[in-house]
Parts: C-alpha cells; structure tokens; sequence
C-alpha cells in the first residue's frame, strides 16, 4: 500500500506555501517470485532450443567452424563463451550475489553466523559468475590432463569441481538445516539441478567424447548436441530457482525495499525494512 508520510524537517525549512501539497511518498518495491520465475523460464526455453539449433548448424551446416556464419552462430551457442547464453547465466548469477549481499546486510532473523553465510554465498555466486564468462574451470581440465583420464572423466574438471561441491555441502549444511522447510526444499532442488548439468551431464559429454573418433566428430553427433543442450538447461533452470528462491525468502523474512519520494520530485530507492 502506498503511504504518505510528510517530511516535517524539510517542511519547517520552507515556507506555507512552498510546504502546501508537498507530501513524501513511500511505495513498497514488490517481489514476486514466482512471476520472476516465469519469465526466466520462457527466456530459458528459447535460449535451449536456438542454442542447440546454432550448435549443430555450426558444426554440421556451416561450410567449416571458422566461417563467418559459424562466428555469427557463436553467440548463440551453448557451448561457446561469449555468447548470449553465458551472459544470460552471468547475469542470473549476478542477481542471485546482489540478493545475497542484501540478506547479509538486512537479514537480521538469524544470528551473525547466517549473515556471514550470507556473504560467503555471495562470493561464491560472483566468482560462479565471473566463471561463466571467463571459464577458468577449463583450467582444471588442462592442469589434469597429464593424468590421461578418459570416458567419463574426459573432461577432467569434473574431480576438482566435484570436490568444491563435497566441501561446499560440508560448510554450509549447518546454514541449510536452520533455513525453513520450503527454503531448504528450494535451495536442495536449485543445487541439484545445477550440480546434475554442470557435473552429471559433463560425465556424459565425457562418454560421449572418448568414445567418437576424434574431438570433430564428438562436435558433429547429435547426442553432443542433446547432452550439451540438456546440460546447459539445467544449469540455467537450477540458477533461475535459486535465484526465486532467495527471493521467496526475502519476502518469508518479511524485507522490503521502499521507493520514496516527493509528490514533485523524481523516485530514489530509500529504505529497507
């Protein structure tokens, strides 16, 4: 509900008539979720499918993978970076860092160790993000490649990032357990379908490789194309839930961000209560 609270300091500074009609407004910035939810879901769904499309025609229609209409189908790719989909994921874990940042700083249901979690998240999400663009976890697969790992540990990343997540689970598990039923559910589900793409289909992508004749030909088959399309799916979907429900629980925590301004002055984001 939009409420008129009249700045009384302001007003003793300032004539009758210059405090007549004058009236500070506050309005509730609303967050719905679910609506969020929505909207990430359909834009998901048209990134898959032309990106799945743009990975096989690069691969199987372009004259070669060089051309400059494979460049062009590039920056759609799932598998590419840079491309839309990878700023769309970066962006996703961008927002979810900033909801991170906020319940650190307003979250005030818990005690100081939930806040610190709080920003441990958001660090962990900034640096998800910065990955997605920059990829530095291809860094853990040339670093093990001496080990001459195949099938599913083709792509041997997967170790070292498998690790993260154990340890991951480990620090904040005390944190999940104090969260309530449905955030908890929430944020088990968000994870397992990020881990699911991120990991489990990386496994597969790693059969997939292994066993084709060379790295072009892995590219060239169709299953690549629906293990990455898959892949790269549930990432986004296990990001986009995490996400609606961080702000499922700002809502649940009962914070909200204010919008306050003058009848005659321009809006600016105030208060959070």
């Amino acid at each position: 509900m939009t409420q008129y609270r009249p700045d009384k300091q302001a007003a003793e500074k300032q004539g009758p008539e210059s405090r007549r009609g004058r009236q500070r407004v506050e309005e509730p910035l609303l967050i719905r979720p679910w609506a969020v939810a929505k909207v990430l879901a359909g834009v998901i769904g048209v990134l898959i499918v032309v990106g799945a499309l743009a990975n096989y025609a690069i691969f199987n229609l372009a004259p070669h993978p060089e051309h400059d209409i494979a460049d062009v189908l590039k920056r759609f790719d799932l598998g590419h970076e840079p491309s839309i989909p990878a700023f769309y994921s970066a962006v996703v874990m961008l927002a979810s860092s900033a909801v991170l940042w906020f319940l650190a700083k307003y979250d005030h249901q818990g005690e100081k160790e939930r806040r610190t979690a709080w920003h441990i998240l958001a660090f962990v999400m900034l640096g998800l993000a910065i990955d997605e663009v920059v990829m530095f976890h291809e860094m853990g697969t040339a670093a093990m490649e001496k080990f001459g790992l195949s099938g599913p540990f083709y792509f041997s990343w997967v170790i070292p990032g498998f690790i993260f997540v154990c340890v991951f689970v480990a620090v904040f598990a005390r944190l999940l357990l104090k969260l309530d039923l449905r955030t908890r559910v929430l944020f088990i589900v968000s994870g397992l379908l990020f881990i699911s793409g991120a990991i489990g289909m990386e496994l597969i992508a790693g059969v997939i490789f292994d066993a084709a004749e060379d790295e072009a030909a892995a590219l060239r088959s169709v299953s690549h194309v629906l293990v990455q399309a898959v892949e790269e799916g549930l990432e986004m979907l296990g990001m986009a839930l995490f996400l609606c429900a961080l702000l499922d629980y700002v809502n649940l925590a009962g914070l909200s961000c204010w919008l306050r301004r003058d009848n005659c002055a321009s809006d600016e984001v105030s208060d959070v209560s």
